[in-house]
């Protein structure tokens, strides 16, 4: 037990640390551990005050010696984890947070502070129930349900992941953060009908207007409302780098017309390489934003007079919808990364195709923002250089004829594994090949396993494979795959482009929702209809038909590239058909078709 003289002296080390002066918390601390080297609260706090300076080695050294005294002690714990989790030795930190956890499984804080340490980790099952279990002692706490779901959602439980967030917002209303990624997550899930998509991005712009308050009217832009005039047009979004959103975005830069549509970028990611460098060169105006959200944004945006700003996130990382939803351009549209509707009344348009969005009763209900039709497709892809030649078709030269997809985890539902499943059961030759991230976790590798299992899969015949660094490695790979497979409800993009690049068709299920047609855009348009499919029957029938006739499949894969090449990789034809897009939503804001106020 500290002397009366230790405990004075602690109690000023306690005030000055409160008053945030830890040099001189130290020099007591210094003179108390010379007196009594041995005693647990002494070195405690000293461990603590040093933590504060960011005196990393000396602090782990006193809270060390302060658990030999007391190895249970929550705050020594929780400050040996903190500071681990800032030096970036991530298994030291859990090690010392679930240390703190077990000796008190109430501590909130020592919980929380697990939770964003297995996070950081990817350690996304463990997330998943120490988030819960933090919930289970404080219902309130959104960014713990925005940890839950995102665990949920990355391990391929979508529908649990949205009712985590349904939850979240139930208790956190008002939370803008937890409302966006609520949004994200419903593309994922197959348990909303169209409608409950609908009003899950809806609440997200009521949660927006709540909190930011009215947009700017559109009427308060002073523009020159000629409608053939050259036109400015920025194009705002966190994935201006070496990303897959950089292969669609190449072609069109390169070929717009300067002279009728001049290019802003605004760049909400920190990231920065060769590929930026590369799109930023076709832009007038170039603007590093990542520290930029909320009015400092807003002013940004709007002095750069922009006459049409584009959206290229949506409701993905980095996005500054919010922003958006106070109005920074005169006509607002988004496009690309996000197969959805903002919620944003703000948000003026939806650059997307007639396939994904068709004219009709379901996409009115569905989007907030109108429709604005590229013709064909709503996307143009450019390879990255030096792409792998197209390898022959495995099964000409094997017994066993491989299925398989390299989309993320997360896209990996039991619907999807439940479909392919049915698949592979049907083709009695057939191995399915996934190449995805997590996979080099035995735990994570087992949890798709499991799942495989339960709904019927044939895990023999599952090869799981981690990820591989490199676009030109991953392309490679496509080289062991007879045929790609797309998820549902959420299809692919990036993947599918790059297997088409590689020569490998795409057996995809379209569904009644943007996410779930974008794969019967892509198919449709380099003229393999046959690849699309109705319904699950029909997905397994035209998956059976596919593996019963290889030549036909190694005509495909022999000329798929040179098809893409002249659709999908026609840049130029296609920054005409979005320019003509663009054109026309200027049109209408000129001619005064589109609401004031549209908020």
């Amino acid at each position: 037990m500290p002397s009366q003289a230790t405990l004075a002296k602690l109690n000023t080390v306690a005030e000055l640390s409160e008053a945030g002066r830890h040099q001189e918390a130290v020099a007591i601390l210094r003179r108390l551990v010379q007196s009594d080297p041995r005693s647990g609260v002494v070195n405690r706090w000293m461990g603590c005050e040093l933590a504060y300076l960011n005196q990393f080695d000396q602090a782990i050294f006193y809270c060390l010696k302060a658990l030999e005294s007391d190895p249970k002690d929550v705050a020594v714990l929780c400050t040996l984890g903190n500071i681990f989790f800032n030096t970036g030795r991530l298994a030291a930190s859990i090690d010392a947070l679930k240390r703190a956890v077990e000796a008190d499984p109430n501590h909130l804080e020592a919980l929380c502070m697990l939770v964003d340490s297995l996070d950081k980790a990817k350690r996304l099952a463990d997330v998943a129930v120490y988030a819960d279990r933090a919930l289970k002692l404080k219902d309130n706490l959104a960014e713990m349900y925005i940890y839950k779901g995102v665990a949920l959602l990355e391990t391929g439980h979508a529908n649990e992941s949205g009712r985590t967030f349904d939850t979240g917002l139930h208790k956190c209303p008002g939370y803008e953060r937890l409302a966006s990624v609520r949004c994200s997550a419903s593309l994922y899930r197959d348990d909303l009908s169209i409608d409950e998509m609908a009003a899950t991005a809806r609440e997200f712009g009521s949660v927006v207007r709540a909190i930011h308050g009215p947009p700017m009217k559109r009427s308060a832009f002073e523009r020159d409302r000629a409608p053939e005039r050259r036109i400015r047009v920025g194009l705002i979004c966190a994935d201006l780098r070496r990303h897959s959103s950089a292969y669609f975005f190449q072609g069109l830069f390169d070929n717009l017309d300067p002279e009728r549509y001049e290019l802003c970028l605004y760049n909400t990611s920190r990231a920065e390489d060769d590929w930026t460098e590369r799109l930023r060169a076709r832009a007038s105006i170039y603007r590093q934003c990542n520290d930029y959200d909320g009015q400092p944004l807003l002013k940004i945006l709007r002095d750069d007079t922009l006459d049409v700003l584009i959206d290229a996130s949506g409701h993905t990382s980095g996005d500054r919808l919010a922003t958006l939803g106070l109005r920074a351009a005169p006509v607002q549209a988004t496009w690309l990364a996000f197969p959805g509707t903002t919620g944003l009344r703000t948000m003026d348009y939806r650059l997307t195709d007639r396939f994904i969005d068709p004219p009709g009763p379901i996409t009115d209900r569905l989007l907030t923002e109108r429709a604005l039709y590229i013709d064909c497709c709503f996307v143009c892809y450019m390879p990255p250089p030096d792409v792998p030649e197209v390898s022959p078709l495995p099964c000409l030269s094997s017994p066993n004829f491989t299925i398989g997809s390299f989309n993320a985890s997360k896209k990996i539902t039991d619907t999807t594994l439940r479909l392919w499943g049915r698949l592979l059961n049907a083709i009695p030759s057939a191995h399915l090949l996934m190449r995805m991230n997590g996979m080099e976790q035995a735990a994570a590798r087992q949890a798709i396993i499991d799942r495989a299992a339960a709904v019927g899969l044939d895990t023999a015949r599952l090869h799981l494979l981690p990820p591989v660094e490199g676009t030109q490695r991953l392309l490679h790979e496509y080289s062991r795959l007879d045929l790609a497979l797309d998820p549902f409800p959420y299809h692919g993009t990036t993947t599918t482009c790059e297997a088409f690049t590689m020569g490998v068709p795409v057996l995809s299920l379209q569904g009644d929702r943007p996410a779930s047609r974008v794969g019967g855009s892509l198919l449709s348009l380099v003229g393999l209809e046959d690849f699309i499919a109705n319904s699950p029957e029909d997905f397994v029938a035209r998956g059976v038909r596919i593996a019963a006739d290889p030549p036909k499949l190694a005509a495909i894969r022999g000329e798929l590239r040179q098809r893409m090449t002249g659709t999908l990789g026609d840049h130029a034809a296609y920054a005409r058909r979005f320019e003509d897009a663009i054109r026309r939503a200027w049109r209408s804001y000129c001619a005064g078709e589109l609401p004031d106020d549209a908020d």
